[in-house]
């Protein structure tokens, strides 16, 4: 299929941008990388009356850091963020996401921003706000405002964002020195959507973990993020007993709306979750093979 007829406007600054979206209202949407948006065009799921390119806005772009801080303009692409440096050095979760992240056509030329914005729960970036305590930077008619990740992601393809307002940045705390972390999710093939996946960070301390933190993505409407549950693994790896960790995960998300997909029951997703969870918490304290 095709897309139907739709207006386009690429507007050379945020004020024009959003003064264009004013004027059509709801009969608009905003393109940044398109990877997703496009294919629902051209499948006729979603039949905008404008598209709003946001690629020709500069301010929108870059990646730095700005005192203890790493902000993410939301045009970066996936590729730059994956293959910075400065993101490396200072926020090096974003990196092993990274390299799970689609395949390479759509890595080049996708938006970090636009995947936030589309808090699809089965992608990376949105799960990593979460873990990382990112904040959003949103820009609208009466100014800017920014709002908590766990407050931004609000269920299935929704967020925050107001109709007229659009996303400006990212803005993400420094992984602090000492801390480890990894991502690790199980898909039919590389570069496709997860059946599960876990993202983890802590500090490896005496054999142990201080500070863990997991986010299961890919299971629910939203990832899944458990204080409670992050405390009972913890307890566990410090207690030595780790082959308790997947039943301890299993358990803590049947409380959690897991929902299944094509190939995998809910229940299997549960388990998948468990097994990963064990998996990472391996690598963050560093435990030889034989206690994988």
């Amino acid at each position: 299929m095709k897309a139907t007829a739709f207006a386009f406007e690429r507007p050379g600054t945020v004020q024009q941008a959003l003064a264009s979206k004013r004027a059509w209202g709801g009969a608009a949407r905003f393109l940044a990388g398109g990877q997703s948006l496009v294919p629902a065009i051209n499948m006729r799921f979603n039949q905008p009356e404008c598209l709003i390119d946001l690629n020709g806005i500069d301010d929108l772009r870059g990646i730095r850091l700005d005192g203890g801080e790493l902000r993410i303009g939301a045009l970066a692409r996936h590729a730059e963020v994956a293959g910075s440096e400065l993101v490396q050095r200072n926020v090096p979760l974003l990196v092993q996401a990274g390299r799970h992240l689609a395949h390479v056509a759509i890595r080049n030329r996708g938006t970090f921003g636009g995947s936030v914005a589309l808090a699809d729960p089965a992608a990376e970036w949105p799960a990593a706000c979460l873990l990382l305590g990112a904040r959003m930077r949103i820009l609208g008619e009466q100014g800017a405002r920014e709002m908590p990740a766990e407050r931004f992601f609000q269920g299935l393809y929704m967020t925050d964002l107001g109709e007229d307002e659009l996303l400006e940045s990212v803005v993400i705390p420094v992984q602090a020195a000492g801390e480890k972390s990894c991502v690790l999710e199980l898909a039919r093939r590389q570069g496709d959507y997860a059946s599960a996946a876990v993202m983890a960070r802590g500090r490896a301390e005496g054999g142990g973990l201080r500070g863990l933190r997991l986010a299961f993505f890919a299971v629910a409407d939203r990832p899944v993020l458990d204080p409670a549950l992050d405390a009972s693994v913890e307890r566990a790896v410090q207690a030595g007993s780790l082959a308790e960790v997947p039943a301890i995960v299993q358990q803590a998300m049947a409380a959690h709306p897991v929902r299944a997909d094509l190939y995998n029951a809910a229940r299997t997703k549960a388990y998948l979750c468990g097994v990963l969870a064990r998996r990472a918490v391996v690598q963050l304290i560093g435990a030889g093979a034989e206690d994988e």
